[in-house]
């Protein structure tokens, strides 16, 4: 659905599976940032996925994001989520020097977002 939307619009995306977060770069995120542009510079044409399903190429990854995300409470498990989306989006706009990202939401979402903190005790957390 997500593609066909996409592609009604001539929108260029880029799907990355949950599983991915397996193949993090943590020395990406960790390098110096001027180091790190003039390396991405370098490849970032011929690298940058566009409208394609980056499919996960770590076969056992499936099962171990299940099981990481049954092992904790269900409380905790739409946070884990969260996080490693995140984390994953992070990743990608580093790898191919995005400086913003524009994330979708709805009311929904929202809303939802805000009962959830406001139920874990995280008022504070809520202008995030």
């Amino acid at each position: 659905m997500i593609i066909r939307v996409c592609e009604s619009y001539q929108f260029t995306y880029t799907i990355i599976q949950l599983e991915a977060v397996y193949e993090v770069h943590r020395e990406a995120m960790q390098s110096d940032a001027t180091d790190l542009e003039s390396i991405i510079y370098q490849k970032i044409s011929a690298d940058l996925p566009m409208n394609k399903v980056v499919q996960c190429s770590n076969g056992g990854a499936t099962s171990k994001i299940s099981d990481l995300i049954s092992s904790v409470e269900p409380s905790f498990q739409a946070d884990l989520v969260l996080f490693l989306k995140k984390w994953l989006i992070a990743d990608f706009c580093i790898r191919y020097n995005f400086k913003r990202v524009l994330v979708a939401t709805t009311g929904h979402g929202i809303a939802v977002k805000l009962l959830s903190q406001l139920s874990k005790g995280r008022g504070a957390s809520i202008a995030d």
